[in-house]
């Protein structure tokens, strides 16, 4: 899926089929703007404010305390971004508002976009890591409460869209009575295959920071009875045995290559003979040709972010091999077209 710029006149149509727009001076700009103007709107709350009934710009900042022209100039941004409309001077919330950022829509995407601000000061340094290649990784940097609970209420958000056809696809062995998810941070995926599993328990293993918030969404989704939290580093300390099945959602991009290959040996002798590995990452073509633009701005993420990478399928499939794993296989997503699931067996 790539954002794309679109003509709004038959005059701007013509020079864009023409190749005669600046398109590099367009996304340098309005990338950045129309982020930020979201991110404005979400944190003064403007969106709730508009769901009680549209409002004047004068209405508007007086509920949210705001400047006048500073209220009048953001309205402006987003309304022509079409997240907000404007009637008769009055703003109302659009579509896509209703849709995505409110309780009461399809999904809400508010915790979602409130973490991109976590993210402007390390996107902001790229020159200066991609000259030094000093990537940092935040998980390790101290970082405080309301961060953790952006980060990880800002990932479970798709959980519940996705899990089911995770669950579905990603087969468990019959009777699967125990489950490791390692790195699992929220805990809703591990939740996801206790609720669709009869008689399966499973183990979040994570940073004791994303412990404590997975323990209360865990809660809030019903199942805490068949969920426990272990805090601990997965990189260095043990992950246990026995186990039918291990998870690594979203964890590899966030390990380095030698931590990645660790992770799947760990992996394969947590589990029993027969146990299966659920791996959960973005989609990633490799070395040769083009990639997807997904593939490209998650690389740069997760270097700004972890100081790794985006690892291409065929490699994360070596590893497997190398750990000793067998029927290694890859199905994609209908729920979430830019990911990919890999099981293996041992």
């Amino acid at each position: 899926m790539r954002p794309a710029i679109r003509a709004e006149n038959p005059l701007e149509w013509l020079l864009l089929r023409l190749g005669l727009l600046p398109t590099p001076l367009l996304d340098g700009y309005w990338g950045m703007a129309t982020s930020r103007a979201l991110l404005t709107a979400i944190e003064l709350g403007l969106f709730d404010v508009l769901r009680e009934r549209p409002m004047t710009a004068v209405e508007l900042a007086e509920r949210l305390g705001t400047d006048l022209s500073g209220t009048e100039v953001l309205l402006g941004a987003l309304n022509g971004m079409r997240y907000v409309r404007r009637r008769a001077g009055r703003y109302s919330n659009g579509r896509e508002v209703t849709r995505w950022l409110s309780e009461s829509g399809t999904l809400d995407l508010r915790e979602s976009v409130l973490f991109f601000g976590d993210l402007w000061d390390v996107v902001s340094d790229l020159t200066g890591l991609v000259r030094s290649g000093n990537a940092g990784n935040l998980h390790y940097d101290g970082r405080g409460p309301d961060f953790w609970r952006r980060y990880l209420r800002g990932l479970g958000v798709f959980v519940p869209l996705a899990a089911p056809e995770i669950v579905r696809k990603a087969r468990l062995p019959r009777g699967a009575r125990r489950l490791l998810d390692v790195g699992g941070g929220h805990g809703l995926y591990a939740a996801g295959f206790v609720r669709r599993t009869p008689g399966l328990s499973a183990e979040v293993f994570d940073l004791p920071e994303a412990c404590a918030v997975g323990r209360e969404m865990v809660a809030e989704s019903g199942v805490a009875e068949g969920v426990t939290f272990r805090e601990g580093d997965a990189r260095s300390e043990p992950w246990g045995e026995g186990f039918d099945a291990v998870l690594l959602f979203n964890l590899v991009h966030n390990l380095t290559p030698e931590e990645s290959a660790d992770a799947f040996r760990r992996a394969h002798a947590a589990l029993r003979p027969g146990g299966v590995v659920v791996v959960l990452e973005g989609e990633h073509q490799g070395a040769e040709g083009d990639i997807s633009i997904t593939a490209g701005l998650n690389e740069m993420l997760f270097f700004l972010t972890s100081g790794t990478r985006v690892y291409p399928e065929a490699t994360m499939r070596d590893w497997m091999s190398d750990a000793g794993f067998s029927g290694i296989r890859t199905r994609h997503l209908i729920s979430m077209p830019m990911m990919v699931l890999i099981t293996a067996t041992r």
